[in-house]
């Protein structure tokens, strides 16, 4: 039962705050003006998307207290930079709200590379737990191809949001983005599935 709660947890996650990583991936790519616009977009949802991340980690230290010494064994630097990404998103986010006008750039800027390192380190986390932990020939190479992938499915999420949210440049370069990673996206799922398969005879 525990499990299960785990991994809706981990679903709602991946969706809720999904979609503030992608945006931040995208603020990467747009004007400042752009990039103002976005950040105060997700003024309210901020913190809130935050709370799935640390009521997962919460469970799984609470609940499975002996898997902490083989995850970060195993994960170690897929999990460093998971943290260094949500450290530097919430750092950049809250000081960019206090900082006079001409460096809120920079602070955006900055938002927008945590976002970016943690959709790579949950792509590597993905590919390291299908591939059992090993980064040795073509594991390396499947695990960055993961890594893209899932920095395509997050900006798949916040373009997806966008076209939701937003209207006329906004909403148009959302449809833009989103046919552009939908594909990326797609093939990350196929060779996920494909790989998990041959590697784990239960999966298969």
């Amino acid at each position: 039962s525990f499990f299960g709660l785990f991994i809706i947890l981990t679903l709602f996650g991946l969706v809720l705050d999904g979609f503030d990583v992608g945006l931040g991936c995208l603020s990467l790519l747009l004007p400042h003006e752009m990039q103002t616009r976005i950040l105060a977009l997700l003024n309210p949802w901020r913190d809130a998307n935050e709370l799935w991340l640390f009521m997962g980690l919460g469970l799984l230290a609470t609940a499975f207290p002996g898997a902490w010494g083989a995850l970060l064994g195993q994960l170690f630097l897929p999990a460093l930079i998971l943290a260094l990404g949500v450290f530097l998103r919430s750092l950049c986010y809250e000081w960019r709200l206090r900082a006079p006008y001409h460096p809120q750039g920079y602070w955006a800027c900055g938002f927008g590379v945590g976002s970016l390192l943690t959709a790579i380190a949950h792509g590597l986390l993905l590919a390291q737990i299908i591939v059992a932990g090993r980064w040795t020939g073509g594991y390396f190479w499947f695990s960055l191809l993961i890594a893209a992938c899932t920095i395509a499915a997050y900006i798949l999420l916040g373009a997806c949001w966008l076209v939701m949210r937003e209207r006329e440049v906004l909403r148009a370069r959302g449809l833009i983005w989103a046919r552009r990673v939908v594909r990326w996206f797609a093939a990350g799922v196929v060779a996920a599935s494909v790989v998990w398969a041959l590697e784990n005879a239960g999966v298969f």
